[in-house]
């Protein structure tokens, strides 16, 4: 892949010559192109060799060999107001890389990280991310510091960036994570950033033998800018030179600071200056004196400070209080030394005198040490250090007077030394000498006298006295001496009390009394004396007087007198009997029972009686009154309730309880009083409880028991049958009924016929029935009766239309008569609002005598079954049967039947309206009447059959019915003979024999026959 490098291209004014010196010529103006960048998602600072940024430079993820996105160039935007800067000085400046998008299409975001070089430094990494889109190639901008002068490349980059609109490889700062529907890749080619043209250079001066001036050495450091260069020195002497090495030498003939002037021609033809000062000295010369005075003072303790310190540069030897000659243009370097011949100590016994020796050479080989051949100089000097002979300053303590020993304060040396000082200034230390005690009277009276001493660095002392009195005057005091207390009999009497005494000094002691007592028998007193002395002060004492009283016994826990029920009589109470003399006395109970009104009604009275010897003795009475005044009760009575009578209760379980008697039993009782019918009547349940002493309860459950549900009816489904079927009941289906009281019931039923134009009627049958209390119920059934319908050469019959509850199923049968050809197709046409279950599409229906391929719908606007022959098709004379079954009820649809027959296309219409008549009905017979039969008249079904057929016979006189089968080449095959009435009469059953596609039948009746033709449907 070719990389075309960009070039910021900096535009100059004739007089392109550009200045080092700090500033800008007014007339130097530059202008950048494509300067203008926009802002991306993150800011990178620093200097180009050491860039940060928060997207954790990744460098490299798994898989990414993608090569459609590349670095093709990059460049560096330095302002024109930065052109003037010092090589090295940094420069806030942008950094252009030029990404390049194959193929044209747009790409979503882009997270890039590269290898940046700055000049001879190590690479680093720089990386940028940015949600913008892109395609061909499209600079981004990064703001970054770079050191003025310095080459930049940039490369070995690792790009992600996103191929739909929603991508975004930034999102929540960018990881391997990010790369989903995204893709990546590396591009290892390096290249140079394109940076502004800067001249630099540096020198560095020498003695050339022979010559008394410097010669100084150039050499060229410009770096940036387009290679190869041209450069031209102005010395600042008068003299130049153009050249295209980068290290030059001039010798100078004079002393002093020259102006250096560098100019570059890259090969751009871009010009740059740069201008040094650069300062030539003479060729070499080097000479030092002692000065006159060499003494450098007179220091105490407090100044040593001011000690100047050993010299370590000419300009320190030349100055006060060195004050040194010294020559300033060595041949070498000038090389110093500083010795004193004694550390300085303020502790000495006497003053001290320190000598220091400074010597001063020409090092003319860098050796750092003096030889035969090299210039130097040795100067003596001497200080003097006064030594510290006096004492530190410090004070005691105050002088303090304490109660107890205890209250003595310890010495406190490290405190003083907080407070002592020294003239030196050092750290002055404070030790304890000694404690002497003086009139010493007893433990707490007595006189101490403290002596502290400090020391100063320098071991000179001081000393300090602290006197201390101790005179405990404060007499010690007892703690909770009991008080005078009155009482019953001895063995009450407290124990002995052992006294808590405190002393300021002493702290707390335990004292035990002296005891007394005085008088006798049961009344007396007794006295008890505390004493104690500390030993300083004088004795202290307490008294207590106990004085012992008798008192008459008591009863504790008598009860009150209470009035209960028979179930509630309390046992009797624990009573106790109390004395303050006499321990555990005893207690006397009685108890006497007075009956009353009856078993459970009488008083308990409980007497208890306590003496103990001495005193009257101590009675007290409980009266319970027992009372019997609440009645038994009944559980579990139902509540009186209004049933069918097919839902009358069994006999509940209720029982009793009564306070006073246990396990008591009810009696019970039942009487059923009759209604209007055997549905309708009360029940009436009785229970009765007596205790004996309180009246008789009793309950009673009333059981109205109501038949007003009317019986439970159904009928048969609705049903469709052809012209040839009979309609009674156990062809269309007889009504059932159940109900609550009388069971099973027989419905009966009455026909409404509603004749239709085209031949066909409705039967609306009414089936009802009522139970023994009258209430009725009852059912219609709907028997539509289709006869067959013509249209030019074909006839359709609609022979069974049954609704199941969830689909209809119909039958047709069509036949063809004076047809010019064969029936190619017949199609069944309904409204499209109604579905078909079955046939499917596409699928082969197999009739009596052909196969057809089924299509559903049968074109684009109409819908419903076609059926296309497969094979000749229905011949005149002949028919066939159509079954399907359509979504839901459609006993009422309208089917329109359609036919072709070579080009002739012929159709009509079945069921729905045709049966809703608008005309007067004809009058049919009804299951309750006769209709004048005259005529004999058969009706065979199901035609088509599958095996078995009925046939219903219709006959004008009573009589036997003979009944013979034949084949359609006229042979007898079957015959079999019933007796009929005159009427319509049960369908007869005949199983079909053979397997003939086609049987006739003839039936004759007292001289009438009638005659007709089943299909088989096998």
């Amino acid at each position: 892949m070719n990389y075309q490098r960009l070039r910021l291209t900096r535009l100059r004014f004739p007089a392109a010559q550009q200045s080092r010196e700090g500033h800008t010529p007014a007339n130097r103006k530059f202008t950048f192109l494509n300067a203008h960048f926009i802002t991306i998602c993150c800011f990178l600072a620093g200097l180009l060799g050491n860039i940060s940024n928060s997207y954790g430079q990744v460098t490299s993820c798994p898989g990414c060999d993608a090569k459609e996105v590349s670095i093709s160039s990059a460049r560096l935007i330095v302002p024109s107001s930065a052109l003037s800067c010092t090589p090295g000085e940094p420069v806030n400046a942008t950094l252009a890389i030029t990404v390049t998008a194959n193929g044209g299409a747009t790409r979503y975001s882009l997270y890039l990280a590269a290898e940046l070089t700055v000049g001879n430094n190590a690479p680093s990494v720089v990386s940028f991310c940015t949600p913008q889109s892109f395609s061909g190639s499209t600079e981004f901008y990064i703001p970054v510091t770079w050191p003025c002068g310095s080459a930049v490349t940039v490369g070995n980059a690792f790009l992600a960036w996103g191929i739909n609109k929603d991508d975004n490889v930034c999102a929540g700062g960018f990881t391997c994570d990010n790369i989903i529907s995204s893709k990546c890749g590396k591009d290892p080619t390096i290249f140079p950033v394109a940076a502004p043209l800067v001249a630099s250079f540096i020198s560095a001066t020498a003695c050339v033998a022979g010559q008394t001036t410097q010669s100084v050495s150039f050499t060229n450091t410009t770096a940036s800018g387009t290679k190869p260069y041209s450069f031209t020195y102005n010395y600042g002497d008068g003299t130049s030179e153009p050249t295209t090495s980068t290290l030059v030498t001039h010798q100078y003939t004079t002393t002093g600071t020259k102006s250096v002037t560098l100019i570059v021609k890259d090969a751009n033809g871009t010009i740059d200056t740069q201008v040094n000062q650069v300062v030539v000295g003479s060729c070499c010369q080097f000479f030092a004196t002692c000065p006159a005075n060499t003494t450098l003072g007179t220091f105490t303790c407090s100044t040593l400070a001011n000690i100047p310190p050993p010299p370590t540069t000419v300009s320190a030897l030349t100055s006060a209080p060195y004050n040194m000659t010294i020559g300033n243009n060595p041949c070498g370097t000038i090389r110093i030394t500083s010795v004193d011949n004694a550390t300085v100590n303020v502790c000495s016994q006497s003053n001290q005198t320190i000598t220091r020796t400074i010597t001063v050479w020409d090092d003319l080989d860098n050796s750092n040490t003096i030889n035969n051949t090299e210039v130097s100089q040795i100067c003596t000097f001497t200080y003097t250090v006064e030594a510290d002979l006096t004492p530190p300053s410090i004070t005691a303590p105050a002088n303090v007077t304490v109660q107890c020993a205890a209250n003595v304060p310890a010495p406190v040396p490290n405190t003083l030394a907080n407070f002592a000082s020294d003239n030196c200034g050092g750290t002055v230390t404070v030790t304890h000498v000694s404690d002497v005690i003086s009139n010493s009277i007893c433990a707490n009276s007595y006189t101490i006298t403290r002596t502290y001493m400090a020391s100063d660095p320098c071991s000179n002392t001081a000393t300090a006295i602290q006197t201390i009195v101790v005179n405990d005057t404060q007499q010690p005091a007892f703690n909770g001496i009991p008080a005078n207390v009155t009482i019953s009999c001895g063995t009450s009497v407290p124990p002995a009390f052992t006294a808590t005494v405190s002393d300021n000094c002493s702290g707390t002691a335990l004292v035990a009394p002296t005891e007394s007592q005085t008088g006798s028998g049961c009344n007396y007193i007794i006295t008890r004396v505390w004493t104690y002395s500390d030993g300083c002060t004088a004795p202290i004492s307490a008294t207590q007087t106990i004085t012992v009283r008798n008192n008459s016994p008591q009863l504790v826990g008598v009860p009150a007198n209470v009035t209960v029920a028979c179930n509630a009589v309390p046992s009797p109470a624990n009573v106790t009997g109390q004395d303050d003399c006499v321990p555990d006395i005893q207690v006397n109970f009685t108890s006497t029972l007075v009956p009353g009104s009856c078993a459970n009604n009488y008083v308990v009275y409980r007497v208890w009686t306590v003496d103990d010897g001495c005193n009257a003795p101590v009675s007290a009475t409980q009266v319970v009154a027992v009372v019997d005044n609440q009645p038994p009760q009944l559980i579990g009575v139902p509540a009186n309730l209004t049933v069918a009578c097919n839902a009358v209760p069994p006999v509940a379980s209720v029982t009793a309880q009564d306070n006073c008697v246990p396990n008591i039993q009810p009696t019970f009782s039942t009487n059923t009083v009759a209604g209007s019918c055997s549905g309708n009547y009360v029940i009436y349940r009785v229970w009765t409880v007596n205790d004996g002493c309180n009246a008789p309860v009793s309950a009673t459950q009333t059981i109205a028991v109501v038949d007003n549900q009317p019986p439970m009816i159904t009928c048969p489904v609705n049903v469709t049958v052809a012209c040839t079927s009979a309609v009674t009941p156990n062809i269309t289906g007889l009504a059932t009924a159940t109900d609550n009281c009388s069971g099973t019931l027989s419905p009966t039923y009455t026909d409404q016929v509603s004749a239709c134009a085209d031949g066909s009627y409705i039967i609306t049958r009414t089936w009802s029935v009522t139970d023994a209390c009258g209430n009725p119920a009852s059912c219609s059934q709907l028997i539509t009766v289709k006869t067959a319908q013509n249209a030019g050469c074909f006839t359709a019959n609609l022979t069974s239309m049954v609704f199941d509850g969830t689909n209809t199923h119909f039958t047709f049968s069509v036949s063809a008569k004076g047809c010019a050809s064969a029936l190619s197709y017949i199609a069944f046409i309904i409204n499209k609002n109604i579905g078909v279950v079955s046939p499917t599409n596409g699928s082969t229906y197999t009739g009596l005598h052909n196969a057809y391929k089924v299509s559903v719908p049968v074109s684009k606007k109409a819908h419903g079954i076609k059926y296309d022959v497969i094979g000749e098709g229905i011949k005149n004379n002949d028919s066939d049967v159509f079954a399907f079954v359509l979504a839901g009820d459609q006993t009422g649809a309208i089917i329109e039947v359609e036919t072709k027959a070579g080009k002739k296309t012929e159709s009509t219409d079945l069921g729905g309206p045709n049966c809703i008549c608008q005309n007067s009905p004809a009058r049919i017979a009804t299951a309750t009447e006769s209709a004048e039969t005259t005529e004999l008249t058969v009706k065979a079904f199901p035609n088509p059959h599958n095996g078995r057929v009925f046939l219903q016979i219709t006959s004008p006189v009573d009589g036997t019915a003979n009944i013979d089968w034949y084949t359609t080449s006229g042979s007898k095959v079957d015959a079999l003979k019933v007796n009929v009435q005159k009427g319509v009469n049960e369908p007869v059953s005949y199983e079909v024999k053979g397997n003939q596609a086609h049987l006739l039948y003839r039936v004759t009746v007292g001289g009438k026959s009638a005659s007709g033709t089943i299909i088989s449907g096998k």
